[in-house]
């Protein structure tokens, strides 16, 4: 198994770990978007019966751009979610709330439409498995409004 993973955008990311096919030791999942990645994500079977386990144990799911509508879309939710995801790919969510919003928390789902609000996106991610208080904190740390 190759240890460094190269985005759509060049940038290569040395793992922490491999994914040993459950997600049962992880607080929260975060799906990165982006094309072929976000699509690999959809066609990975095994990885969308353990999403749909940690989203049925109420973990945290974050997707981002593209991963909202074609990972989270293969999960069976248990309500109608709010969500926003890359513009053009809202088809892929019928059953959810579609919002142009750059990010869009409901419950233990985190949404962001794109590249641009990534850091928004973590700071929601930070958010909801810590605390408010250590998300604004990181926040005016890195001169983020």
């Amino acid at each position: 198994f190759d240890q460094e993973v190269t985005g759509s955008h060049g940038i290569t990311v040395k793992v922490d770990e491999v994914w040993s096919g459950s997600l049962d030791h992880f607080d929260g999942i975060v799906l990165p978007g982006g094309m072929p990645g976000a699509a690999n994500l959809r066609d990975h079977e095994g990885l969308i019966q353990s999403l749909k386990e940690a989203h049925e144990q109420e973990k945290s799911l974050a997707a981002i751009c593209a991963a909202p509508a074609l990972v989270l879309s293969k999960i069976k939710m248990n309500k109608r979610y709010t969500m926003t995801c890359y513009p053009g790919f809202e088809e892929y969510l019928p059953g959810a709330e579609m919002q142009p919003h750059g990010v869009v928390v409901d419950g233990n789902v985190i949404t962001g439409r794109g590249p641009a609000y990534a850091f928004k996106f973590g700071l929601a991610i930070l958010e909801q498995l810590t605390s408010k208080k250590v998300a604004e904190e990181v926040a005016a740390g890195m001169l983020l409004d």
